[in-house]
């Protein structure tokens, strides 16, 4: 589990600095600060909620996944056979 945490700690931290970076680094080309880089932080966060999002969803189906086949267990008679 500690794993899992510890990657997703890493790709939203990778995913808001890779955003701000480069929208950084093309602000300074077109010297346009700060605009480029108030978009990309905006365009990172949204990415990051889309992550936690679909990870959030994934663990909310194998959830439900599991209690499935643990009632499917509990309601068959046989099944202790």
């Amino acid at each position: 589990m500690t794993d899992n945490l510890t990657g997703l700690g890493w790709s939203i931290a990778s995913t808001l600095v890779v955003f701000t970076l480069g929208c950084y680094a093309i602000d300074r080309w077109l010297d346009t600060l700060p605009w480029f880089i108030l978009g990309g932080s905006v365009l990172g966060m949204i990415s990051v909620a889309y992550q936690i999002f679909r990870i959030a969803n994934d663990l909310n189906k194998d959830d439900r996944n599991r209690r499935s086949r643990r009632e499917n267990v509990d309601s068959d008679p046989h099944a202790a056979e």
